[in-house]
């Protein structure tokens, strides 16, 4: 049974990121929600329940001979996979900004209005003649 609490954690874990993501980057986020308190605290839960959460499926591994894994315990795992899917699922349709497309830098200017016409001097006179200093 640890394992699935391990796994509902891990997977409460994640998705809590996500959500907490998609709000923070959200079009209309306050700004209470952007808050570096705020980032630390998702931070830090989230970071603390993976790890306990993978401790928990750890220790299941090593008393897998002892501990029972049954019909209940299948049942719980699909059960946690598809509740898991069903709020990844509705993260993904929460609104984001939209990234504007980046334009290269010379990919839609027009071509130089010289680029057919005479040479541009530099304005410096030169002369066949050497000048002769005296």
């Amino acid at each position: 049974m640890e394992a699935i609490y391990g796994l509902a954690l891990m997977s409460a874990s994640v998705l809590a990121l996500l959500c907490a993501a998609k709000i923070r980057n959200a079009p209309n986020a306050s700004e209470w929600v952007k808050s570096g308190a705020v980032l630390q605290t998702v931070l830090f839960s989230t970071v603390v329940g993976f790890i306990f959460g993978l401790s928990m499926i750890f220790e299941f591994g090593m008393n897998i001979q002892t501990a029972g894994f049954g019909l209940l315990e299948t049942g719980l795992v699909v059960a946690v996979d598809v509740a898991s899917w069903a709020f990844w699922r509705l993260i993904k349709k929460m609104p984001t900004t939209q990234v504007p497309a980046i334009i290269g830098t010379a990919d839609d200017l027009p071509s130089p209005a010289n680029s057919h016409g005479p040479l541009l001097h530099t304005g410096r006179k030169s002369s066949r003649n050497a000048r002769q200093v005296a």
